[in-house]
């Protein structure tokens, strides 16, 4: 029997009790256990044990015509185990992991970008709600002309500089999908608003983030926090912490690295 992969998921979701009302995840654990209790009712009486244990190593092989060929005989016994193939099964795992991805990201853009998401493309989405809860570490990349956040541990990039100038200018235009003309017409654009964008878009970032470590120099050059003449560092954040030390070749009291906290 050939199933859709929409059909395939209702049956899964069907035979498992007590499922998330949003959306019906399921595990490989689970329809293995299904699987298990669909066999107690198949009848093996008519196969000597040799026989027995040659079914079993055709269902351990791993090889997937042998895997499908020992699902089929023992359905054939009486087995009610899901009537499912390996090849469907691995169709409906990509499938509802694609699908699972695409949540996330969904309720990363509801809970920090709502006000922008109709100007981000599904797969901007699924970057911004990787770095969600990561440390970050974020800095001016000029050749590129935006702001690259990495992973402050590992390296690890989450955010192209060149991918965040262009969100910002896909905001600016409200346009989730410009042309290059469109795009070409701002390239040199410095604006207040533009400037604005970005600030918006990097606060944005650094409130879902885990943490958000920046060079001082690069928060200034942002224009995002100064040093006042009484010697305190002014932001919009809601907290600045020393994370690093001190940068005494500039000044004594502009910390060479900041921790941002929203």
């Amino acid at each position: 029997m050939k199933l859709t992969r929409k059909q395939l998921r209702r049956l899964i979701a069907e035979a498992i009790e007590q499922r998330v009302p949003v959306w019906p995840h399921v595990t490989r654990p689970e329809i293995d256990a299904l699987r298990q209790k669909g066999r107690q009712d198949a009848d093996l009486s008519s196969l000597s044990q040799q026989n027995i244990a040659k079914l079993n190593a055709l269902d351990q092989s791993g090889d997937d015509a042998s895997v499908n060929q020992a699902r089929n005989v023992y359905q054939a016994l009486g087995s009610t185990e899901p009537d499912i193939s390996v090849e469907q099964e691995a169709d409906f795992f990509a499938g509802q992991n694609a699908m699972l991805q695409d949540m996330e990201a969904f309720n990363v853009i509801q809970m920090f970008y709502k006000e922008i998401e109709d100007y981000l493309t599904p797969s901007q989405a699924k970057t911004l709600a990787r770095v969600v809860d990561k440390p970050l570490h974020a800095y001016i990349d000029h050749s590129r002309h935006g702001i690259l956040f990495r992973h402050d541990d590992t390296r690890e990039i989450f955010i192209d500089a060149s991918d965040f100038d262009l969100m910002n200018r896909q905001i600016y235009l409200k346009n989730r999908n410009p042309s290059q003309n469109e795009l070409d017409s701002i390239m040199n654009d410095s604006s207040d608003e533009l400037i604005k964008i970005m600030h918006d878009l990097f606060k944005r970032i650094v409130k879902s983030s885990k943490q958000t470590s920046i060079y001082a120099s690069d928060l200034e050059e942002m224009g995002i926090g100064e040093l006042d003449e009484y010697g305190d560092w002014n932001t919009p954040f809601g907290e600045l912490m020393i994370y690093d030390d001190y940068n005494n070749d500039i000044i004594d009291l502009i910390p060479k690295k900041l921790m941002l906290i929203m």
